[in-house]
Formats: C-alpha cells, sequence, structure tokens
C-alpha cells in the first residue's frame, strides 16, 4: 500500500546511511516525524556500508552523532529509537510493532521486498510511504555521493569545481580600463536592458546616471564592507530582495529570483538582489537568463569593468560552464 499522508500510525520506521545529512534525508525523517508518533530509525552500520554500499562514507558513530543533532535541533528528541542495522531488512522485517515505513522513490522495490517477506513469516504487511526524491539545482537528485565528491552541497546548491576557478577569472566579455571606455559603454548601451553585478560596479554605473534594471550586490568590495550605495538607498535600492548564495556556489534562491526578473526585464523599476554571501557567481545565472542583447556589467579585480553583450553565443558558453559545476 502506497500513500502520502498526514494520518497518525503509532510507530514508523526509517532507514539509511545518512551520511552528510542533506535536503533528501531531511525530507524523509520529517515525513515520519509527521506521520507517527514514535520512529524507530535504522542507521546503516559499517559492517552494512562495507557488505552492501561499497562505497566510502564517514564511519557511523559519526554519521549517529550528526543525525543525533538534527533530531534535536528539529525538537524530536523522546521521539525515536535509533538502531545500527548490518541487514538490508531489519528491524522492519521482525518488528511486530511497526506499523508503516517511509521510504525514498529509490528505495521502493526493497520495501516491496520487505513486505513480501513479512507476509511470509505470517506478519501483517506495513504501509509504505514513498517520499519523492529532493531535487538539486541542475534538476538531478540530491545525493551524499554528489556531496562528498564536491558537485553540490547540503542544499542542492551547484558548487564550483576547482577546475573552473582559474577559468572564471578571465572576463567574459570586453574588459573597460579607462574611465573613458566605461563612459562610452554606457553611452552606447543606454536604451539597452542594462544588469550591474558587484558592488562598485554599481557605485560607478549610478554615479555616471545609469538606468539599470536588475543589480546584484552583496555589500562587499574585495572582502571589505562597502557602505558607497548608502545614497542610493532611497531612490535604486528601493526594490531589495536579500537572497543567500556563495561563496563558491549559485543558490536555487538565487538563480529563481533572476528567472522571475527575466520576465519582467523591461520594466523601469530597477529589482535588487542583496546577496548574503558573495554575488560574483551570479553574473552567469544572469547572462544565462537575461534577453537577448542585454549589457551585463560586472568588475575585474585590479584591471577595471566588464561589458558583457548577451548573444546566443554568450548564452551558449554560459550554460557550458554551469554545466560543469556538476562534473568534476
Amino acid at each position: 500500500m502506497y500513500y502520502n499522508t498526514t494520518m497518525q500510525f503509532k510507530k514508523v520506521c526509517v532507514a539509511g546511511t545518512f551520511d552528510h545529512i542533506h535536503a533528501g534525508h531531511e525530507r524523509l525523517l520529517c515525513k515520519a516525524f509527521e506521520i507517527g508518533t514514535h520512529i524507530l530509525i535504522g542507521l546503516t552500520s559499517d559492517v552494512f556500508v562495507a557488505t552492501y554500499k561499497k562505497i566510502q562514507v564517514r564511519p557511523a558513530v559519526v554519521r549517529k552523532q550528526d543525525l543525533m543533532d538534527w533530531l534535536k535541533v528539529h525538537g524530536y528528541n523522546g521521539r525515536y529509537d535509533l538502531v545500527l542495522i548490518d541487514d538490508p531488512y531489519e528491524p522492519a522485517l521482525s518488528d511486530t510493532t511497526l506499523e508503516a515505513l517511509v521510504v525514498s522513490e529509490d528505495s521502493k522495490k526493497r520495501a516491496e521486498e520487505l513486505n513480501c517477506k513479512r507476509e511470509k513469516k505470517g506478519l501483517h504487511l506495513l504501509t509504505i510511504i514513498i517520499v519523492p526524491l529532493q531535487i538539486a539545482q541542475d534538476e538531478k537528485p540530491i545525493s551524499s555521493t554528489r556531496i562528498r565528491e564536491g558537485e553540490i552541497d547540503t542544499k542542492g546548491n551547484l558548487v564550483l569545481p576547482q577546475s573552473l576557478r582559474d577559468q572564471l577569472t578571465k572576463p567574459m566579455g570586453s574588459l573597460l580600463q579607462t574611465k573613458a571606455d566605461v563612459a562610452s559603454s554606457f553611452f552606447t548601451y543606454s536604451d539597452a536592458i542594462i544588469i550591474l553585478v558587484g558592488d562598485a560596479t554599481t557605485k560607478t554605473a549610478l554615479d555616471a546616471g545609469v538606468k539599470p534594471s536588475l543589480i546584484i550586490i552583496d555589500n562587499k568590495v574585495e572582502q571589505k564592507v562597502f557602505t558607497g550605495l548608502s545614497s542610493y538607498r532611497t531612490t535604486y535600492l528601493t526594490d531589495t530582495h536579500h537572497i543567500h548564495s556563495g561563496p563558491a556556489f549559485i543558490s536555487v534562491a538565487a538563480v529563481d529570483a533572476i528567472d522571475a526578473w527575466s520576465h519582467q526585464a523591461k520594466s523601469h523599476k530597477a529589482v535588487v538582489l542583496e546577496i548574503d554571501g558573495e554575488e560574483d557567481l551570479l553574473t552567469l545565472s544572469v547572462i544565462e537568463k537575461a534577453p537577448m542583447g542585454s549589457i551585463v556589467y560586472y568588475g575585474q579585480p585590479h584591471e577595471g569593468m566588464v561589458e558583457v553583450i548577451v548573444t546566443a553565443e554568450k548564452k551558449k558558453d554560459v550554460i557550458a560552464l554551469l554545466l560543469q559545476f556538476s562534473v568534476q
């Protein structure tokens, strides 16, 4: 039996390796506590991992402590029993007091096998609750393996691979090195959709009278607090959205916000994304999402300002870079 339900069961089982507790694990555990009064949590032992997983994970003692810490933070103390398991079907196979089993989509077959074994033993079948897989920013499932390999963080954000760090230090467009170059560019593209990324770039542009459609700042310049935009707080920086992203990763929330902006980019009021973290990598998402012909300005440390004209070819290049966030 398969249900997506909020009905209450007296005793529910959920099990896993729980290495690097991520959004998928959290979804699974929260569902178990949502539907069950008391939860039996099976944590795979080191013997189980060596026998069945064939992958390198952290020791059970470490995983257990992390799991207990998570359960405490979320207020679940007193509602669970945590046991180490050496067998894929235990303790759910033999426990006569269990009523339901919470599993992820990719464990559905194992759950069905468990019920078959319980039936052969003369035990009642468990209600099986299927929890959808949690999807990462790149539309692929979140997994501990991907986190261990540095592709994503525990929330599913894409993480910058080491191989891209040097590549992304190179300008993605024309480098404007003098004040005259910058002024000429601002004049040439005064009627275009303008996107500004970075605090220093934003101040330079606003001081020059540029009317941007999107501003992305993090209140820092070269890792130091920057207050140079204070005078614009009551003008251009009024429609402000506070979002966490970076450093070294692009958050789902930031991409969603940029995508939402792109559907109304021709609006006369500037949208401001104020980033808690670091805004640098969002230049990639901006180029991917911005309307064709838009102009993106961002800073090139110690060299000047970069002007990027958004074209089909430039979008293609950026998408190729973004795809590498999940390829080591």
